[in-house]
């Protein structure tokens, strides 16, 4: 599996299609009948990056398709179309977060970069429904802080996105429908 994202232009991936991939997406892991402190969130966010990554690959006929992204709280994650193992081949695991394909697809750096963007905010959200394992005992306990839910978890959760994007240059893009 070759070619990251944005090597060059090409009219293989049907811009309008990978919008509405991503939209479904991005729809699936904000949806309001499952809380996002509820551990199924997770689950779900899971599952529509997978929807829209093999979604997105069955439409461009190509065999493969990973995305990798660097999540704040996970580290790196790469999601594969169809739920494929990673088996033996490391693309995606090092260099810069992106959009790979097999047989190598040209698709345009904006539409790569909103795949990634949209896949690192679905991962955000599913990292933030994951409950965290302390590997060591907490000595002092912790003040206690609500979470917040709703809108102004909706809006830390978009200020880390932009913060991630600043960080890593990309351009971030918000599609809210």
């Amino acid at each position: 599996m070759t070619g990251g994202h944005g090597d060059t232009e090409v009219t293989g991936a049907p811009a309008e299609l990978i919008l509405r991939q991503v939209a479904a997406m991005l729809r699936a892991v904000t949806r309001p009948a499952t809380p996002l402190g509820d551990p199924g969130a997770a689950t779900i966010a899971i599952g529509a990056i997978d929807a829209s990554l093999t979604g997105i690959a069955d439409a461009l006929g190509i065999a493969g398709l990973r995305v990798a992204v660097d999540d704040p709280r996970l580290g790196r994650q790469v999601f594969c179309a169809r739920r494929s193992l990673l088996g033996d081949d490391p693309t995606g695991l090092w260099g810069p977060p992106g959009v790979f394909t097999d047989p190598p697809e040209r698709i345009s750096a904006d539409d790569a970069q909103l795949v990634v963007d949209a896949v690192a905010v679905a991962t955000a959200m599913a990292s933030s429904a994951a409950p965290v394992e302390v590997a060591a005992p907490i000595l002092e306990p912790a003040p206690v802080v609500a979470e917040p839910s709703g809108a102004a978890k909706l809006e830390r959760l978009l200020e880390g996105a932009v913060a991630r994007a600043v960080t890593h240059g990309w351009t971030f893009t918000l599609v809210a429908l």
